[in-house]
């Protein structure tokens, strides 16, 4: 089995893997970092042109963003997804294979001949997966954003399996806080700023932790209003569309929830979401500065691409980094490791 690291390794963002076996290709996912030159996957037409498969963790852009130009390249092949990936993509994948209407989490599935594919929740936001792929005698497990201690996300636990190859989410690298730490200190700065009267922008990815920060503030922050945008009121309604990606616990907590419009984000010292993590909307921009004319607090809490507007106004000051725990550091990822049989482990995502 040979693998190829198309991007994902060494940087953040462009995550995709090429692997061949006995003359079969599969691609798993196909990330585009935003900033970059060259933002796509390092992959030439031959290759993409002779794989079978594309297996799509999840939609955020470092993973599925580059679709439209692996297209271009001449990619015939079949899609791999979720039902609700696919609702989530910003365009449309022809006659995709929607593995979880097909087999539930953990039971393999064959493809063709000589492909077959075990799935499994990852608890990064609703619709993301981790994959265990076999081709002919050789297997590996590709763990996409993996986390295990999701508020919100149900998880399904990458344990027990033997595989030739695995590639694991290790993004937090050495840092040292655990998630409950990450989280304390996130409400402890949050509340320090609340209370010299500022408002919080939280520029927040359109599906994953927008969820988890507005379940984390409304128990710890319980009086102060939450606003957003009408992308996360939708999920907030229809979370029984979603039900089997979420924890029953989170659900019964998010319904209770009392969500204000983005209108009355400054009416008074309010916590406020946008679903653009790095604000490349006008809209979001302006919001941005708005938030920055009334002596608010923009709070970044994952990572900000190059030059994109939450980079540049972090490097400027008026945003602010807390990092909230959705990927795996050294010890979780020793943690899965440990409890698996890998042959070969390659870390991704730093």
């Amino acid at each position: 089995m040979k693998l190829t690291i198309a991007g994902g390794c060494g940087e953040h963002g462009r995550n995709c893997f090429l692997v061949n076996h006995f003359g079969i290709s599969i691609i798993l996912d196909c990330g585009i970092m935003l900033g970059d030159k060259e933002p796509y996957p390092q992959l030439s037409v031959e290759q993409i042109t002779e794989c079978e498969y594309l297996f799509l963790t999840h939609s955020h852009k470092d993973h599925a963003g580059a679709y439209p130009w692996i297209l271009e390249q001449g990619f015939k092949g079949k899609v791999v997804m979720t039902a609700q990936t696919a609702q989530q993509l910003p365009f449309k994948v022809d006659n995709p294979i929607l593995i979880d209407e097909l087999t539930p989490p953990l039971e393999a599935y064959s493809l063709s001949e000589n492909v077959s594919v075990t799935w499994g929740r990852s608890g990064h936001c609703a619709g993301s997966c981790w994959f265990k792929v076999k081709i002919d005698d050789k297997t590996l497990i590709y763990s996409g954003d993996y986390v295990e201690f999701s508020l919100v996300y149900t998880c399904d636990y990458i344990r027990e399996q033997s595989v030739d190859v695995a590639i694991i989410d290790n993004a937090y690298g050495d840092a040292e806080q655990t998630p409950e730490q990450y989280r304390t200190e996130l409400v402890g700065l949050s509340e320090s700023l609340l209370k010299i009267g500022k408002n919080l922008l939280f520029p927040v990815p359109k599906y994953g932790r927008g969820l988890e920060l507005m379940l984390l503030f409304n128990k710890y922050l319980p009086h102060v209003p939450i606003c957003c945008d009408k992308y996360l009121r939708s999920q907030l309604r229809q979370l029984h569309q979603i039900s089997e990606w979420l924890k029953p616990e989170a659900i019964e907590e998010l319904q209770k929830i009392h969500i204000r419009t983005l209108h009355k984000a400054f009416s008074k010292t309010s916590i406020i979401f946008v679903s653009d993590p790095q604000l490349e909307k006008e809209k979001s921009q302006n919001l941005a500065q708005l938030s920055i004319n009334r002596n608010g607090a923009i709070v970044i809490t994952g990572y900000a691409d190059m030059d994109t507007y939450s980079k540049k106004l972090l490097e400027s000051k008026p945003a602010i980094f807390a990092r909230y725990p959705v990927h795996m550091n050294d010890a979780e990822t020793k943690r899965v490791i440990g409890s698996n049989s890998f042959a070969i482990e390659v870390p991704f995502h730093r």
